[in-house]
């Protein structure tokens, strides 16, 4: 095994890239930063730290989140640090829907889209890593974005 391949690309994790072609996600494009971007790690941790007994297991100060309380925070956390934008995603009517920072904190946060929330999860991993053939260079929602999309050309490896 190469060390190269263990390696990250933590400048554009922390900056940010559209990831896309992850499997199930059809023409999806989520621009997001990857997991140790730190603010998002540090907005984890003060959240839970406030959680009491009865937000963890067996009601005990020191036990693990209950399930329902980590999904919380970290889907608002994922909203308000790592998911930038995305491309692709319609209306019920199949109208583009634009990127919104309410529409974001719902889709990660709300039980019933937690297919949403686990592109997402999967994009922030992919992000990171150098070797991907999946993230794109960061044009944003412009024709240039549609452009690179329908040309299949990706941000460079380095």
């Amino acid at each position: 095994m190469k060390i190269t391949s263990l390696k990250v690309d933590s400048k554009r994790a922390n900056e940010g890239a559209w990831v896309k072609d992850l499997p199930g996600m059809s023409d999806l494009r989520l621009r997001v930063r990857g997991w140790q971007y730190e603010p998002y790690q540090t907005e984890v941790a003060k959240e839970s730290a406030k959680i009491g007994p009865s937000g963890r297991q067996e009601n005990r100060a020191d036990g693990p989140l209950l399930r329902p309380v980590f999904e919380r925070i970290t889907g608002l956390a994922m909203a308000a640090h790592l998911l930038l934008e995305w491309d692709g995603l319609q209306n019920p009517d199949g109208s583009a829907l634009p990127y919104t920072l309410d529409d974001a904190i719902t889709f990660l946060t709300h039980p019933d889209f937690r297919p949403f929330n686990a592109f997402v999860t999967m994009a922030c991993s992919e992000v990171e890593r150098l070797d991907s053939n999946r993230v794109q260079a960061s044009v944003g929602n412009s024709s240039l974005a549609s452009d690179i999309k329908s040309s299949g050309v990706s941000e460079p490896n380095t």
